[in-house]
């Protein structure tokens, strides 16, 4: 298998555990857009962002959460990008 095509799969394989995350952490902006969060439910979305935030790292990215539900509420960007241009973050959906 070509370097090529092994970065191609570490680059599906993030996006699908990040999309796992996305939906979770969503799911609870939902949930506190409309009802608030338990403090169990808070810090699951704690853990689910140093969770994306980790793995992100490991590849050189690094990921903003948006808790508005009507938005995705994971970005993925570069390190160098900040909160002001998280426009130009890629959304895991």
């Amino acid at each position: 298998m070509t370097i090529k095509m092994q970065n191609a799969i570490k680059a599906i394989d993030l996006y699908m555990y990040l999309r796992k995350i996305a939906k979770s952490l969503h799911t609870l902006a939902e949930k506190s857009c409309k009802f608030g969060l338990t403090s169990a439910q808070e810090k699951r979305v704690d853990k689910l962002i140093s969770e994306a935030q980790n793995e992100a790292n490991l590849y050189g990215f690094k990921i903003y959460y948006q808790s508005d539900p009507r938005v995705p509420s994971l970005y993925l960007g570069d390190k160098t990008m900040n909160k002001i241009n998280y426009y130009s973050f890629i959304s895991v959906y």
